[in-house]
């Protein structure tokens, strides 16, 4: 799997990221959990870890539940799992999307929002 860093956890964890999957749970800011009208001071599930279940994810708005399903199918319901990785340059499909790409990424056209 590839993905894109875009903010770092505070705190003193090192190496660690937050995967924003749909009916994972809003954690600390509850970031976008207004947009689609969730409930205000937990989102779907518990704060932190979510929904428990893929039965729950057909709470979620219909827009989100195919991500609150892949968790369920492919992560197989992880919460914080152990990983093994490594960087690599982000793909230009990642960086389309999100318009932030690295300074320190080495791509010809220079045509997204350094970070």
């Amino acid at each position: 799997m590839v993905v894109q860093a875009t903010n770092q956890a505070g705190g003193s964890l090192e190496h660690f990221f937050d995967m924003q999957i749909p009916g994972g749970g809003v954690g600390g800011s509850n970031g976008c959990a207004a947009q689609h009208n969730a409930p205000k001071e937990t989102g779907w599930g518990d704060r932190y870890g979510g929904v428990k279940n893929k039965d729950e994810c057909k709470e979620l708005p219909e827009v989100l539940q195919p991500g609150c399903n892949w968790r369920f199918d492919w992560l197989k319901g992880g919460s914080n799992p152990d990983i093994s990785y490594r960087r690599v340059a982000c793909p230009h499909s990642l960086v389309g999307k999100s318009a932030c790409q690295r300074t320190d990424d080495k791509y010809e056209d220079k045509m997204y929002v350094n970070l």
